[in-house]
């Protein structure tokens, strides 16, 4: 008891601000009793208060202000990014009646995108002049590039849409906290790839990075995978077919979607092994597990890698009770200069993340 005590009064010590205290007490408590009146307090003050950062005046006004704004023309979305992805979710589940045509993207080759027509920009100007284009890549040197040459090829700004509700939201992520300041030659290490979304992200938050490395044990969504990182067109992207522990190993995995897991009533047996193995000493500078529950014994995997380049780290914290405290106390006691931050991402107990910054 005294031990965890002392664990809990030494990360509460490191941590950088009162958001991060109050949600690291929060989730201690929540843990302790299970009673959700603690992941309500969190909910109430940080995830809402994220919504209305980026909300404004809520869903409804949102949505009916960039009604507004398309008016009756047809929609092309620009940008076959997880931008785009996320723009054409929220048309087909909240805008249906919206009249998407196509997408356009620079590096399009022509053939389809998710069942729409994929559109180079002189297919855009040449075919859909009277359009409305939203504009989804978050990077503003790619925004402001892409909106000037819309205008070179006749469009008027009132045409182009480049504040696409809930894109910076959804993008701001778990991952990609304003506390973690990247720069250029990243390379990241993505552990729990299952759909290459966070990869997507990186790339567009960070069009300069050196390396991606992902690891998806699933060998379903290994295959996705692939096939998403050669259509996204996604440069130097190595991924693994096996998961992340303290060893080399062969586990049984429960295939459960993005809720995939290591557990002993497992379907499928899958590859594990130590990032420390893997690397053989290659830097990286950026590590993210969302490994439902593998976090710590993967963070024991990558020992030397932490202690030997003090990469940025974002690791989940929510999926088993002592995580909020047995992870941020590890990363303390192999590389104590550490900042740690917390965030919480979501309406549920889910998405608390814990930021290590070196």
């Amino acid at each position: 008891m005294d031990m965890m005590l002392d664990a809990i009064k030494k990360i509460y010590s490191k941590l950088e601000d009162d958001q991060s205290r109050d949600i690291f007490l929060n989730r201690v408590l929540y843990s302790i009793t299970g009673d959700n009146t603690y992941i309500d307090n969190i909910v109430s003050v940080y995830f809402k208060r994220m919504q209305r950062e980026f909300y404004g005046g809520g869903y409804t006004d949102a949505i009916s202000n960039l009604r507004q704004q398309i008016g009756n023309r047809k929609v092309v979305i620009y940008g076959k990014g997880n931008c785009g992805f996320v723009t054409l979710a929220l048309f087909t589940s909240a805008m249906k009646d919206i009249d998407v045509v196509a997408f356009c993207d620079r590096n399009t080759s022509g053939g389809e995108f998710y069942g729409y027509k994929l559109v180079d920009i002189d297919e855009l100007a040449r075919d859909y002049k009277d359009a409305v284009i939203l504009v989804t890549p978050v990077e503003e040197r790619v925004k402001d590039e892409i909106i000037s040459n819309l205008v070179k090829r006749g469009f008027n700004l009132d045409q182009i849409i480049e504040k696409v509700p809930f894109r910076d939201y959804v993008l701001r992520g778990e991952y990609f906290d304003e506390v973690m300041q990247f720069g250029e030659d990243e390379v990241f290490v993505d552990a729990g790839c299952f759909n290459c979304g966070t990869a997507i992200d990186f790339v567009e938050r960070h069009s300069s990075y050196k390396k991606i490395i992902s690891f998806e044990p699933d060998l379903e969504q290994y295959n996705l995978c692939l096939q998403i990182s050669q259509t996204q067109e996604i440069r130097n992207h190595t991924i693994y077919n096996m998961g992340l522990w303290d060893k080399k190993d062969e586990l049984s995995f429960m295939q459960a979607g993005s809720s995939g897991c290591l557990s002993q009533e497992g379907n499928i047996s899958v590859k594990v092994d130590a990032l420390d193995h893997i690397l053989q000493g290659e830097k990286v500078t950026f590590i993210k597990m969302d490994i439902e529950g593998a976090e710590l014994r993967a963070l024991h995997g990558c020992r030397n890698t932490i202690v030997e380049h003090r990469p940025k780290l974002a690791i989940c914290v929510y999926h088993k009770p002592e995580d909020i405290i047995e992870i941020p106390f590890y990363i303390h006691e192999i590389a104590p200069e550490y900042k740690f931050y917390l965030r919480h991402h979501s309406k549920s107990r889910s998405e608390t993340v814990l930021y290590a910054v070196p």
